[in-house]
């Protein structure tokens, strides 16, 4: 596939990436940890990429293993972060002497 059909292959994987995420619960950005929202938005420019013009270059595929890289790297680290926020522990100690 050319460079121009991977670009825009990998454009629509972002966005179709963050679609999941609003499925998955997150609507607000802000509520996430400081580097999975930076991930995010930057997956959000990502999801834009289809839209520009690639030449073909050296240059222009040396980009593209860069931001391929970027986005493996950044799915894996938003997960560990989404991951520990849902095993934190409770700020309430459950009452042990009741019996359910």
């Amino acid at each position: 596939a050319s460079i121009a059909e991977r670009t825009t292959a990998l454009a629509h994987w972002a966005q179709g990436f963050l679609v999941g995420m609003s499925f998955g619960g997150v609507k607000d950005l802000k509520e996430l940890p400081a580097d999975s929202m930076e991930i995010l938005l930057d997956f959000t420019k990502i999801a834009q990429a289809g839209k520009y013009n690639v030449e073909g270059t050296e240059e222009d595929d040396a980009a593209f293993t860069e931001i391929s890289e970027y986005l493996r790297a950044g799915v894996l680290l938003v997960y560990q972060e989404l991951r520990s926020l849902k095993k934190a522990p409770q700020t309430t100690s459950p009452d042990k002497s009741r019996l359910h």
